[in-house]
């Protein structure tokens, strides 16, 4: 068992899949419990940033995984044994901020930044999933895609938020969408759009950390 301190660059960043087993919980997290306070933990570090002020790594809890068998050739999994919803949210919380930049015609460098943390890129792999760097359980999947993929305006099956029954992922999205554009538009008056979202990815992918414990270390 090895336990590392990771950045979001750190974990998103290589190539690898991280698998929910299916017998796991759906996705569950809320807005009022989870959500917000991680939106307000990332723009209280980035009024840091753009005030010029040191930022220190903010700590997101720990996740548990646990090496998976693949054929040679083939992309690493690691199998999530604990902290899926985490994951999760992280996932949708960087393509939420991935979609608005690219919206607001931000420059590409920071949608690239973003892309690279929620999609693997492996011309070589014979698996249609792989581009997805958390693979949810079964539930979650078509939901999490849409998401991943930037499609939830094109999805007409998983575009309303607010419907009965909707998905806690969708609803996720939108939240956390929503209150880029808001956050992009209160600090328009401070600071360029380029600058913030500069400093809103710059502390997305290295101000925050998770607890890596690996059961079995490759």
């Amino acid at each position: 068992m090895e336990a590392t301190s990771m950045t979001l660059r750190g974990l998103f960043g290589a190539d690898q899949r991280l698998v929910v087993p299916v017998f796991q919980r759906p996705y569950v997290w809320t807005e009022d419990r989870n959500w917000r306070p991680l939106w307000e933990d990332v723009t209280a570090l980035v009024r840091r940033r753009l005030a010029g002020e040191e930022v220190h790594p903010h700590f997101l809890g720990a996740v548990v995984l646990d090496q998976m068998p693949t054929p040679t050739g083939s992309m690493p999994a690691r199998q999530v044994i604990d902290g899926q919803q985490r994951l999760t949210t992280l996932q949708v919380l960087l393509a939420a901020v991935r979609d608005v930049a690219r919206e607001l015609d931000v420059q590409d460098r920071y949608v690239r930044a973003l892309a690279k943390l929620t999609a693997n890129d492996d011309d070589m792999t014979d698996d249609l999933h792989a581009v997805y760097k958390v693979w949810p359980t079964n539930i979650d999947r078509v939901p999490f895609c849409a998401v991943v993929d930037g499609g939830l305006r094109r999805a007409v099956d998983v575009a309303a938020p607010a419907a009965p029954g909707a998905s806690a992922i969708v609803q996720a999205y939108w939240f956390f969408r929503d209150r880029t554009v808001e956050w992009a538009r209160e600090l328009v008056y401070e600071s360029t759009v380029d600058e913030s979202f500069d400093a809103l990815v710059r502390v997305l992918r290295d101000k925050f950390e998770l607890v890596v414990i690996d059961l079995r270390v490759r």
